[in-house]
């Protein structure tokens, strides 16, 4: 699948990259856009998140069928004055800028000037259609808000992208103890990818892949893979 909407420190780039689920089910407990259950569309997944912002989107779509996608309305002044649910407003808002860290309520020029491309860079006719068009496969998706802990420790291939320790204060929900997440990641059951920057020392970071963002900029991706007790 392609991209549900666009979020800050999204892993769609290099989703592919991390390789496919090493369990039936894949847990992302800082689940954001879910770039890499999307990308590898695994039998069962847990999308976890301290945003309910980013949670009630997830659980909207989730329930949606193509024609609550396709109905969405394109015209409007500000997602404020749409009579929809909180989940529909966020998608929609997410789509009104690139690489954002929260929903905007304004198309700017910049969503103005894209629309009508048709290369599904803003909120359009041709991002409906896509959304519509995988809205059926996450049917079996699972999507909780709560702090990253909240999860069973059941075996799993969890996902674990957390708000990082350069970038991380653009994120609403950052305060995370990377000592006590350090132990937390450890103990998983299954195979855990965790994901940080270069510079990051709390867990045994390895260099991953350099990426090119949105404006020329370059960041520098590290990851760090543990094997958990599985019996």
């Amino acid at each position: 699948m392609k991209p549900f909407f666009s979020y800050f420190g999204s892993k769609a780039r290099i989703a592919k990259n991390y390789g496919a689920p090493r369990h039936e089910l894949v847990v992302e407990p800082f689940a954001g856009s879910a770039s890499y259950s999307v990308y590898w569309e695994p039998k069962y997944v847990c999308l976890i998140d301290s945003n309910p912002v980013i949670i009630d989107l997830w659980q909207w779509l989730i329930r949606a069928v193509p024609n609550d996608v396709l109905a969405l309305p394109l015209e409007f002044n500000s997602t404020d004055d749409l009579d929809l649910p909180l989940g529909a407003k966020h998608l929609i808002g997410f789509w009104l800028n690139k690489a954002a860290s929260h929903p905007s309520k304004k198309p700017g020029a910049w969503a103005k000037k894209y629309r009508a491309d048709g290369q599904c860079r803003v909120w359009s006719e041709s991002v409906k259609a896509r959304l519509a068009s995988q809205v059926n496969k996450i049917k079996h998706w699972e999507a909780r808000v709560g702090n990253y802990d909240i999860s069973d420790n059941v075996v799993a291939h969890w996902f674990v992208d957390p708000p990082y320790t350069k970038m991380g204060h653009r994120y609403q929900h950052n305060a995370i103890s990377r000592e006590r997440l350090a132990s937390w990641c450890r103990e998983r059951r299954g195979f855990s990818q965790v994901c940080e920057d270069e510079t990051a020392t709390w867990l045994p970071f390895k260099p991953f892949r350099q990426v090119r963002g949105l404006i020329k900029q370059r960041s520098f991706e590290a990851v760090c893979e543990l094997h958990g007790d599985i019996l």
